[in-house]
């Protein structure tokens, strides 16, 4: 997964809850249209970075709760990352998110 992947599913994902360390995300039934979801379920399977302690995706629910380390990751970043309409604050929060995601920082 890279960074560009993580933009295009930003649209598919909300926060339905979130305190420093743990993120509950809901996710649209368009997620599964998108090619990068498969990747992105596979964080809960062993793909981990140093700031994702735990992560699990419930396909039913359509939800996804990701533990991580709120020293490594701010939780403000993430927050503003899937909530700006600001798309120059997207692109710099991208790279930050993406430590937590563990997703190859290259554009391509």
């Amino acid at each position: 997964m890279t960074v560009h992947d993580l933009l295009d599913l930003r649209d598919c994902i909300s926060i339905s809850r979130h305190e420093p360390g743990l993120l509950q995300l809901k996710l649209s039934l368009a997620i599964l249209q998108r090619p990068a979801a498969r990747e992105l379920m596979s964080l809960g399977r062993g793909h981990k970075s140093p700031a994702l302690l735990e992560a699990s995706f419930n396909i039913f629910s359509r939800s996804a709760t990701l533990e991580y380390d709120a020293g490594l990751v701010n939780p403000d970043d993430i927050n503003r990352f899937f909530n700006s309409d600001a798309p120059d604050e997207v692109g710099r929060l991208a790279g930050k998110v993406a430590e937590l995601f563990g997703v190859d920082l290259n554009l391509a």
